[in-house]
């Protein structure tokens, strides 16, 4: 990781920079995409058996979780910059068409750069360095979330008029300026090689990475004496998640179908949410998780300002921070595996599976609506709770949409997951799915 400060103001000599500081690589190493579970997307069968297959590969084991992410260290940066020194500057379609796929959070999203960030001086530090900054879809999201242009005009002059999101973005770089912190890293393909924009971030935002994460937590997961077992890992350019279950602490819910306790830790180092540590249980006979948000633990990534001589003084100790930070979210974990806090959630558990759902099409129907899911996401579940040979129930409604969570992209796997724990954990909500009528 490389950290590159530029926190003066443009000079009345303006330097016009060009995007030619691209290179070659022989190297390859392919990036997940996953697509935006939006309302109103329609995906043909082909499409989601596409983006199935790209979703896979978002799934990774303990130890390649470790390696990989501590490659991906090795190839990003991070500076600090007055937007007025910044400039965004439209690559035109040959360029473009040279140029490496950007790793994207949204299936509507370009996935060659059509802009790219330079600044106003070509001889600043990290310039020289990275060179010209393109972005993925989720740092597009933050400038325009920054600079307060509304999502949808700032997408449809991405895709349509890149000269003119340069001239928006540039104007009110100007008129608004501000310190902000990209993250930046570079791709790792075959030709040309650039580096994108992973966040555009405050320079308040407290760099809590993955890899420290993952190198404080794993060795815990992995030692012979533990009894926690890493059940899966998943990377996107949002957040990287890791699943662990504990087997020994464990019960049926019904008989035959045994859960054990689990915990998923979540992190992200662009701003798309903070270190997070949530409760959950883990389904034995089809390994699917349900996430309890009542027992979330959180730690946010914010700071103080980090100016250059308060960064460049105090690195060690934010440093030493970070450790100890990382170290009680080790602890934290170790705390969790709790009989009593497990034993709460399997009692809910088990009432929820003697609540009958009068219509399972009714009901998925009405879940469909309350959780805003695609229609196929609908079939999906519907498939799954017929699936089940048994009465349904409201347990069995939760295990049909976990069930089709573990086929998603991670950050949708995520939600449903969250969505089915908030489900099974609150008694209130049965009563609509229970009685739901066609």
């Amino acid at each position: 990781m490389k950290f590159y400060f530029t926190n003066g103001v443009p000079s009345d000599n303006v330097t016009t920079c060009q995007i030619t500081n691209v290179h070659t690589d022989t190297n390859t190493q392919s990036k997940e995409t996953h697509m935006s579970m939006r309302k109103g997307d329609k995906l043909t069968t082909n499409e989601i058996d596409r983006l199935r297959t790209m979703f896979s590969q978002q799934r990774t084991n303990a130890v390649d979780l470790v390696t990989r992410l501590r490659e991906e260290r090795e190839r990003q940066a991070d500076f600090i910059a007055d937007t007025r020194t910044l400039r965004m500057v439209p690559i035109n379609d040959e360029m473009s068409a040279a140029l490496p796929e950007i790793p994207q959070s949204e299936r509507t999203q370009p996935v060659k750069p059509r802009v790219a960030i330079v600044p106003v001086n070509d001889q600043e530090e990290w310039y020289n360095a990275i060179g010209p900054v393109a972005a993925n879809a989720h740092a597009h999201s933050q400038i325009g979330a920054t600079l307060q242009i509304p999502r949808p005009y700032y997408q449809r002059m991405l895709e349509e008029q890149p000269d003119l999101l340069a001239h928006n973005v540039n104007t009110w770089f100007d008129k608004n300026p501000a310190q902000r912190m990209v993250r930046t890293m570079s791709t790792n393909g075959g030709g040309p090689k650039m580096a994108f924009a992973r966040g555009f971030l405050s320079n308040k935002y407290r760099r809590l990475d993955a890899v420290d994460l993952a190198d404080t937590i794993m060795p815990m997961f992995l030692d012979e004496r533990s009894d926690w077992q890493v059940t899966q890992c998943g990377v996107t350019d949002l957040r990287v998640h890791i699943e662990a279950r504990f087997p020994t602490i464990a019960g049926e819910v019904v008989v035959g179908d045994e859960v054990s306790l689990a915990v998923k830790i979540t992190t992200s180092d662009v701003g798309a949410g903070a270190l997070s540590i949530q409760f959950g249980v883990y389904r034995i006979v089809c390994t699917n998780l349900m996430t309890v948000p009542n027992f979330t633990k959180r730690q946010i990534h914010i700071g103080g300002s980090q100016s250059e001589l308060v960064q460049v003084l105090s690195d060690r100790t934010l440093r030493a921070e970070d450790r100890l930070t990382m170290r009680k979210m080790k602890e934290l974990v170790a705390s969790m595996a709790n009989h009593e806090q497990f034993n709460t959630i399997l009692s809910t558990l088990r009432n929820a599976a003697e609540v009958k759902v009068e219509d399972p099409v009714a009901a998925t129907e009405l879940l469909t609506a309350n959780l805003r899911l695609k229609d196929y996401e609908n079939h999906e579940i519907q498939k799954a709770l017929m699936a089940d040979t048994s009465a349904p129930t409201i347990w069995s409604l939760g295990n049909a949409l976990t069930s089709t969570a573990r086929t998603f992209e991670f950050e949708r796997k995520a939600e449903l997951e969250a969505a089915a724990g908030t489900l099974m954990s609150n008694p209130k909500m049965w009563k609509q799915y229970a009685e739901a009528a066609a």
